[in-house]
């Protein structure tokens, strides 16, 4: 036999044998849709036991043990009364550790005592002696914080933090975590074209798959063979965004949204998830897990490659990615391969066709929305009852961000931030706090709703976004707290329904207990204007008794309002300043205001209308009762005391002399109604004694438009003394008439244009 043949037969009689003694490769079946298995034989960082805990000082209640035992809602704090810096923490394990990095938690609800300056310390086993590692500034900001120290620590027995500075003079940490990094997989490179393993390499088979050892990633492989895998949502990219501290300080506002990136994956407690994270640049990432409805927070550290976490609470997870350093930062890939797809609404990449099918896919209780300007995180019941169009629905609360953003100056002086306003839903109330707008469930029907929240919910959305973006403390003293925030909602009201304004057009009592059509107006033309009362301290609807130290707040707002109509609206005329609060706005920011008394603050915003307008307003300000002297406690949320003396109203009369006076000596007379008249700078018309009826009986009369026009007010006088005021068009729904009141021993009524001309409508001089 030829000896070739020969050692080919050899050859094939070894590879049958060693095919015999191989455990045969069993065939997966070809999976219908991708269920991700547990993460079984992954092998996640490790946390390490601490055994005791010491502190130098503490509350009595809230010791170091809070600290670490593994319930976050619990708190080391220092003392409540007088806490003495440094604070120094001592975390000891139960046996020596290997340690790679440690984890800050901050507490939830409170910033009292966040973290700023610490040194660290650590021992060893062979070296009992503290050895400082170095010095660390946590910035006193809420977010998870995390040392990572250049090489593995080995044998360490203890660490010591000498804590020198703390958010409002305190110390506190939720939970403090130390961590061994695990061990990765091997093999997957194998199979897939890159670390996250977001795809398979080509040509690879399902023989190939098959022969992995580990089911987890194996039923991901099979799934992206035959085109089954999921990846949106679970393959995404994480944009960095400026901290929020440096934000809020750098714009002089409140916070802005702490829920940057939704991963639109929903987390379970007591659940294992595997994150594969790209390349973070050094930078410190965590996962968020948040739960909207119990308030719980889990923070999670991830660092660059395979990440298993215990999840520990319930929720919608969210990349915290927030650095200074994020211009220079690329985006993160990150890869979720299992827990929950939610789902999102970003209308980047949406359209309102794909509106249904992603909320009703939804497993939460709540869904995220993305915008431009905004995100939202509202409840997914009143979604699906109220909203038929998400995108309608971001649309418009983009519509109105950017509307504060542009009469805040953001706009025009470029300004406008990264990060994302944010709302939310909340089970009761309509509020604003430091992460954003809280809006209650019992409101969704209108605020979840474009079209009515267009039509009416409007004012409460700008109201509570508005809060987030008063500009403190310079367009935000004492008395103002719910006064400069409606700045924004009268202007967004006004371009959505400018014939339906809270000031003009609804029926409230306007001071004398008449409840008429354009009430508040007619609270501040009569208490303001003609008794001369305190701004901020006239009488009102919702404040008509105790007033003298805080007013009505909407009656606070009509001379803003008025200056708003008169430089801002009022097109065509030759004081029309459309930007002047952008510029007020601009001048505060790059104002230091440390120091500054409430009065100062009043009057620093008096004199920079002044110069934005390049117009002297101090007749308008008296009128209105803003530059008057004033030395009182004033109410707001917190009282502080209000001081303007005579000498300081002088100082601001003689400063504004440089300046023209405004061609209206009689802004304080304008209102929506009669803003017409203002801009086409229109002469009263009318006939004396027509168009008139009179009621002596119940004390008011009834003036007709057909026959008295381009009117701002009718003022009521006895004698000399101007003693009533009623704004154009009061308690008229169609503007046809104004209804003016006419007590027993009036004597004439006159009708006041733009320019201050008045004309005698009835009675005599």
């Amino acid at each position: 036999m030829n000896i070739r043949i020969i050692l080919l037969f050899l050859v094939l009689l070894s590879q049958l044998a060693q095919c015999k003694n191989k455990t045969p490769i069993i065939e997966e079946p070809i999976p219908e849709k991708y269920e991700p298995t547990k993460p079984e034989g992954i092998e996640g960082d490790i946390q390490l036991k601490i055994g005791t805990g010491e502190a130098s000082s503490a509350q009595s209640g809230e010791g170091i043990g809070m600290s670490f035992d593994g319930d976050p809602a619990t708190i080391y704090h220092s003392p409540w009364s007088n806490t003495q810096f440094p604070v120094t923490l001592t975390y000891t394990f139960e046996k020596p550790e290997h340690v790679d990095y440690l984890v800050y938690k901050p507490r939830s609800g409170s910033d009292n005592g966040l973290f700023g300056n610490f040194e660290l310390w650590f021992t060893t086993k062979s070296n009992p002696e503290y050895k400082k590692i170095g010095n660390y500034d946590f910035k006193e900001q809420h977010k998870l914080s995390t040392v990572v120290f250049p090489k593995t620590l080995e044998d360490v027995t203890s660490f010591k933090f000498v804590v020198t500075s703390g958010r409002n003079n305190f110390v506190s940490c939720a939970e403090m975590e130390f961590f061994r990094r695990g061990q990765g997989l091997e093999g997957l490179s194998l199979i897939f074209a890159d670390a996250l393993c977001t795809e398979l390499k080509h040509g690879i088979t399902s023989a190939q798959i098959n022969a992995m050892s580990n089911p987890f990633f194996k039923t991901i492989a099979l799934s992206m063979l035959y085109d089954k895998y999921p990846k949106d949502f679970r393959i995404q990219e994480y944009q960095a965004y400026p901290t929020l501290g440096s934000t809020s300080q750098l714009l002089k506002i409140s916070g802005y949204n702490p829920f940057e990136n939704p991963t639109g994956i929903y987390f379970s407690s007591g659940s294992e998830a595997v994150l594969l994270v790209g390349d973070t640049k050094g930078e410190q990432i965590s996962l968020r897990v948040h739960d909207f409805n119990s308030h719980t927070d889990g923070y999670y550290h991830l660092q660059t490659g395979l990440n298993k976490i215990k999840i520990t609470t319930s929720g919608l997870g969210y990349i915290h990615f927030y650095t200074d350093n994020y211009q220079n930062i690329p985006a993160v890939k990150i890869h979720i391969p299992n827990a929950k797809v939610n789902g999102y609404f970003d209308k980047a990449k949406h359209k309102s066709t794909d509106w249904d099918r992603l909320l009703n896919a939804s497993v939460s209780s709540f869904f995220d929305i993305k915008g431009d300007y905004i995100n939202l995180a509202y409840s997914t019941a009143e979604l699906k009852q109220h909203c038929a169009d998400g995108l309608a629905l971001i649309n418009l609360y983009d519509e109105i961000a950017k509307m504060e953003y542009d009469i805040m100056g953001l706009t025009k002086y470029n300004r406008i931030p990264k990060n994302h306003m944010f709302a939310r839903t909340v089970e009761s109330g309509l509020f604003a706090d430091g992460w954003g707008a809280g809006f209650a469930r019992g409101f969704m029907y209108e605020l979840a709703n474009p079209e009515k929240a267009k039509a009416g919910g409007a004012w409460a959305i700008a109201h509570e976004l508005g809060h987030v973006n008063q500009i403190r403390p310079g367009l935000k003293w004492v008395s103002t707290t719910e006064v400069t925030n409606n700045i924004y909602s009268v202007l967004v009201r006004y371009d959505f329904t400018p014939n339906n304004m809270p000031l003009e057009h609804e029926r409230v009592n306007d001071g004398d207990d008449n409840k008429v059509l354009g009430g508040r107006f007619n609270s501040f033309l009569n208490y303001g204007v003609v008794k001369g009362e305190q701004w901020l301290c006239q009488r009102g609807q919702d404040k008509m008794v105790g007033y003298e130290n805080g007013g009505d707040h909407f009656v606070k707002l009509c001379p803003l309002w008025q200056l708003l109509l008169y430089y801002r609206i009022a097109q065509g005329t030759p004081w029309h300043t459309p930007d002047w609060y952008a510029d007020v706005a601009e001048i505060v920011r790059n104002t230091n205001e440390s120091g500054m008394s409430n009065g100062q603050l009043q009057l620093n915003f008096m004199k920079n209308v002044c110069d934005v307008v390049k117009e002297d307003l101090t007749d308008f300000f008296i009128k209105v009762g803003m530059l008057k002297p004033i030395d009182k406690e004033m109410d707001d949320y917190s009282r502080g005391r209000l001081t303007i003396t005579q000498a300081d109203c002088d100082q601001l009369i003689q400063y504004a002399k440089k300046y023209k006076k405004p061609q209206s000596p009689v802004i304080y007379y304008l209102t929506a109604n009669s803003l017409d008249a203002y801009q086409k700078r229109l002469s009263v018309s009318g006939n004396y004694n027509q168009g008139i009826a009179m009621d002596a009986i119940q004390g008011f009369c009834k003036i007709s438009h057909s026959v008295w026009k381009n009117v701002a007010v009718f003022e009521t006088y006895q004698g000399d003394e101007l003693v009533k005021v009623a704004m154009v068009g009061t308690d008229s729904e169609d503007q046809s008439s104004t209804v003016l009141r006419y007590p027993q021993g009036s004597t004439r009524i006159e009708a006041v244009a733009w320019d201050g001309q008045r004309t005698l409508v009835y009675g005599q001089r």
